[in-house]
């Protein structure tokens, strides 16, 4: 079961699109007084490796999902602001199955 929430996706990814990892790396120079020397070539242009994304994070965001109402939720950590969004909606036995914990203790219900 999924939701599409597009404006969730824009507001992470403009919230926690940053710089991933601590740290920086130098680029590595030839010695300033080596410049005359004839046995070494002058050093080659050096790359910088990527930084590492994480695959997790945290956010502290919450996300509730009425059914019902097919709307969205979603409050932007614990003091941040609030927001709602329409999303599609599903049909009334898609939630009647949903409502009763899943599809076996749906038919359950449904022999009894």
């Amino acid at each position: 079961m999924g939701v599409e929430v597009p404006k969730l996706v824009q507001r992470l990814r403009a919230t926690f699109s940053g710089p991933t990892t601590e740290g920086s790396q130098q680029d590595i120079t030839e010695p300033s007084h080596n410049s005359q020397s004839l046995d070494s070539p002058p050093p080659a242009q050096q790359k910088t490796p990527p930084q590492e994304k994480l695959l997790t994070r945290r956010t502290g965001w919450k996300l509730v999902w009425d059914v019902r109402r097919s709307k969205v939720d979603v409050q932007e950590g614990e003091n941040g602001p609030t927001w709602s969004q329409k999303v599609g909606e599903l049909p009334p036995n898609v939630q009647e199955i949903i409502a009763t914990g899943g599809l076996e203790k749906w038919v359950k219900k449904q022999i009894e």
